[in-house]
């Protein structure tokens, strides 16, 4: 391979890019209440839920996609 010797796995970003993408949003005051307020639409979903468990699951899913822009859609 050219001089080329393997020894791993090949390393395409650092740690920091790394943590950009994958890792847990931290949000400040501020953004806490830009990403989790909910628009009408939103509370409606919410609130078909039954539990309150599921509710703040579907807040805290959609306050994470929102912050990360990672929105996924539905094949029809």
């Amino acid at each position: 391979m050219d001089g080329f010797t393997y020894q791993g796995r090949l390393k395409i970003l650092d740690t920091p890019e790394i943590e950009e993408l994958y890792g847990r949003p931290r949000f400040d005051p501020e953004e806490r209440t830009y990403y989790f307020a909910l628009t009408p639409e939103e509370r409606d979903i919410a609130y078909s839920y039954r539990t309150p468990e599921n509710r703040i699951l579907f807040i805290l899913q959609a306050g994470y996609f929102k912050a990360k822009t990672i929105f996924l859609v539905r094949a029809a």
